[in-house]
């Protein structure tokens, strides 16, 4: 409630209660501002783990796999550093394919992949990192074959000189 001395001039006597509202909300007000600090939550021990591998579409080493696209899933999220140049796949193929990340996991699609005749090695090198402290998974390779059996890409043989023997 205020109390005017005449038309005029106005001199406003608050009442203690509105002094009591003002100054309550001047405190609610700094105490939000000196609560409200920008940076980052403290969190516990750094990660030092490469990501974990927690299933995959087919499962490594699978054999009489028909689908031209292959799913790595793993514990946390990740990306790819370097796979144009850490990434390989034997045999080569028309046009090497990329993997590209999704989700948690990695995706290879092998559109040029001869499914007929071949047991397929994808190699990530150090690609994949996790992806808040860059972790990597070191040497990384999935082997998928077309065949019923995993082709080792070897041969094996004796050699005899003719003229001794």
């Amino acid at each position: 409630m205020c109390i005017f001395a005449d038309n005029t001039k106005f001199l406003k006597i608050c009442t203690l209660n509105k002094l009591v509202k003002i100054l309550l909300s001047l405190f609610v007000l700094l105490s939000v501002i000196a609560c409200a600090r920008i940076g980052k939550p403290p969190g516990g021990p750094i990660d030092e783990d490469p990501p974990v591998i927690v299933k995959s579409k087919p499962v490594n080493y699978a054999t009489n796999y028909k689908r031209k696209t292959v799913f790595v899933g793993f514990d946390e999220f990740i990306k790819l550093e370097d796979a144009f140049t850490e990434f390989t796949i034997s045999p080569p193929l028309e046009e090497t394919p990329l993997p590209r990340t999704k989700g948690k996991g990695i995706v290879v699609d092998l559109h040029y992949a001869d499914l007929d005749s071949f047991t397929y090695t994808l190699d990530f090198g150090e690609s994949i990192v996790d992806n808040n402290e860059s972790n990597p998974l070191l040497d990384f390779q999935f082997v998928v074959s077309i065949l019923p059996h995993i082709d080792s890409f070897s041969i094996s043989g004796r050699i005899i000189d003719a003229f001794t023997h």
